[in-house]
């Protein structure tokens, strides 16, 4: 659960910095019940897309420090369970 955190970091300075070269402001206090506008859907989906992409590259960094697959990564980290391990291909020790 800590990579979901950690993935969050990126997240947030690269939504503001799409904000602020769309010209949106963050902290505008906006009317309760507003409908979104075309730009608040493109910061959303960058916001969302930035997220998913974060969360796979940490993912990947602690993938390669423990030496694990890809996908033992997703499911240790993310699933929080633990696979069994023929599932996965064994490194060459020599």
């Amino acid at each position: 659960m800590l990579s979901i955190v950690i993935s969050s970091i990126p997240t947030y300075y690269i939504s503001n910095w799409v904000a602020d070269f769309l010209g949106v402001d963050m902290d505008a206090p906006g009317t309760p019940g507003a409908s979104l506008d075309s730009f608040d859907y493109l910061l959303l989906s960058i916001m969302f897309l930035d997220f998913i992409f974060s969360l796979c590259f940490v993912i990947y960094l602690i993938c390669l420090y423990k030496k694990w697959s890809f996908k033992q990564g997703v499911s240790l980290l993310i699933l929080g369970k633990n696979i069994p391990s023929h599932w996965f291909d064994k490194p060459n020790d020599t």
